[in-house]
């Protein structure tokens, strides 16, 4: 096969020299980078102008490593400091041996930038470390199927900000007292934008970067990139248990509630309806306000809210939750078959609450919340910053476990995992009768004239 004038002149390029290897192949397309059973190699052809420092035509390095990911982190920083020691070299930063002198090689023949500097008087010195930003965008293009929109644009900012913190540093020479100044540095508030530009951090929210910037250095140790995790268990100590950083609704506040939300005939039946199925069945705002007609489902003959679908916490949000008494009593039962009736879409497509809008990430929940936060605050006069929308789920927790329903009733209710081996991993779901049990032995106080 004939080599074409522009191809040899891409071949004896400074910064794109391949050595080509007939039993090799190419990974992707990444420069010098080849692979040779099943092990990845750095390989790059000695320039013409410096091969008289060179004792072969050609580096050559083993990066130990089967993982396309982590090789080509590696190959990128072999070809940068290789590059730059070609660099120094051309301008004598470096005494340049006679064309006959001898460089040592190391054992296994394969020379690397770092074997083929001249001798230890020189203190340049060539590692193979990616670095941080590096680091992350290979951890980003690995874990973003998982993640839905809002969590991809949530999680590369906050490590765009990690990374102006730390600094864009090679990954080994991140330590741990780095980490612990880049805690420090979150809590007073660093790379807040206005109009919270100032403002310390809440403990809960700095521990959120730090379990994200250690899974970036954990998945780095699992790749060979680094040795160890600067950032594990380095946490901020919370002054509140979990069950603390939420209140319950009290009874004069859920009174204050329900005497202020408006009419369920009204033009925006989801702001009576959206609190009041919170209140009885523990749902989370996202849960309930895209719930579709489709979800609400009899087994047993019993009617259900069937938590399944996109945008759901964890895995173990799938559930199902018997509609308490109360709800049908109020009225819940006529609106949805008003909906059915009148909705033009088919009933697996059909919303409950049709006039909610969706944010730009399909999530219906944030402009109900966004009203219900101002309701709470203004109209009922409920200051306490600890009293939110998700108090429902905790005054709903509360009530089920004042009523003695047992705990993995309640977890189940809740979409919560079961604690233990025995429930967690051998019980199977319980039965709708006895989730129904459990939901109708709680009850609130509120005058609901």
């Amino acid at each position: 096969m004939q080599t074409s004038h522009h191809q040899t002149n891409s071949l004896n390029s400074h910064s794109k020299i391949s050595a080509v290897d007939p039993n090799s192949r190419y990974s992707c397309k990444t420069p010098h980078l080849i692979v040779r059973g099943g092990i990845y190699y750095f390989r790059i052809a000695i320039p013409k102008d410096l091969r008289q420092v060179f004792p072969r035509r050609e580096i050559k390095r083993s990066l130990r490593s089967s993982n396309i990911k982590a090789a080509r982190l590696l190959a990128a920083a072999y070809e940068s400091e290789t590059q730059n020691l070609f660099a120094v070299l051309r301008v004598k930063l470096l005494t340049i041996p006679a064309p006959n002198s001898s460089i040592r090689l190391p054992p296994d023949n394969l020379t690397s930038p770092a074997s083929a500097t001249p001798p230890p008087q020189h203190p340049e010195k060539v590692t193979a470390a990616p670095f941080l930003s590096e680091a992350i965008n290979e951890y980003v293009k690995e874990r973003k199927q998982r993640w839905s929109p809002r969590t991809e644009l949530e999680f590369t900012g906050a490590l765009k900000l990690l990374i102006a913190i730390l600094g864009n540093k090679k990954l080994p020479d991140i330590t741990r007292p780095d980490c612990v100044s880049c805690r420090d540095e979150l809590l007073e508030g660093k790379g807040r934008k206005r109009p919270f530009k100032g403002k310390k951090r809440s403990p809960k929210t700095v521990n959120q970067y730090l379990t994200l910037l250690g899974s970036v250095f954990k998945w780095s140790v699992d790749q060979g990139l680094m040795a160890r995790n600067p950032a594990d268990r380095l946490t901020v100590p919370l002054k509140t248990r979990a069950s603390e950083q939420r209140k319950a609704y009290s009874p004069a506040q859920l009174q204050s509630v329900v005497s202020e939300l408006p009419d369920a005939q009204s033009s925006h039946p989801e702001r009576y309806w959206i609190p009041i199925i919170a209140l009885y069945s523990g749902l989370r705002l996202e849960e309930v306000a895209k719930l579709r007609l489709a979800d609400l489902i009899t087994p047993d003959d019993i009617l259900c809210f069937n938590i399944d679908g996109a945008h759901l916490k964890t895995d173990t949000s799938k559930r199902l939750v018997p509609v308490h008494p109360q709800l049908l009593k109020l009225g819940l039962g006529a609106y949805i078959e008003n909906i059915r009736a009148t909705t033009e879409s088919t009933e697996c497509d059909a919303y409950l609450f049709p006039h909610l809008p969706a944010d730009r990430f399909g999530r219906r929940g944030k402009f109900a919340g966004d009203w219900y936060g101002q309701f709470l605050r203004t109209t009922c006069g409920v200051t306490d910053t600890k009293v939110t929308f998700h108090s429902f789920r905790h005054t709903f927790a509360t009530a089920l476990k004042h009523a003695e329903v047992e705990g993995p009733i309640i977890a189940e209710l809740l979409g919560h995992t079961m604690q233990g081996q025995t429930f967690g991993r051998y019980a199977k779901k319980y039965r709708p009768s006895m989730l129904y049990t459990a939901v109708s032995k709680i009850g609130f106080d509120i005058d609901w004239q």
